[in-house]
């Protein structure tokens, strides 16, 4: 029960961070880079694809930095996404 929760919350947080980067017209490699340079915290393209797909739970410190790096606000993020999930 828990894990398809939890799975419903990753592919939503996935998609969201997708779409952020794609209104940005940013590639999963740029994103990566960004995160470098402004954060010091690596995130590989292949983890990104893999966040944005659902197909691995986002760590909290992950949302955070990829949040920050597309210029979202990380608590208004999770407050959007608390309303398209209910």
């Amino acid at each position: 029960m828990i894990r398809k929760w939890s799975s419903k919350y990753d592919k939503a947080i996935g998609k969201q961070v997708r779409q952020w980067r794609k209104d940005r017209a940013m590639s999963q490699q740029e994103v990566s880079n960004r995160c470098m340079l402004e954060f010091g915290y690596y995130i590989s393209q292949h983890v990104i694809s893999n966040r944005e797909t659902g197909a691995s739970a986002i760590s909290a410190l992950d949302f955070v930095v990829l949040a920050s790096v597309l210029g979202v606000d990380p608590a208004k993020a999770l407050q959007d996404l608390q309303s398209v999930l209910e």
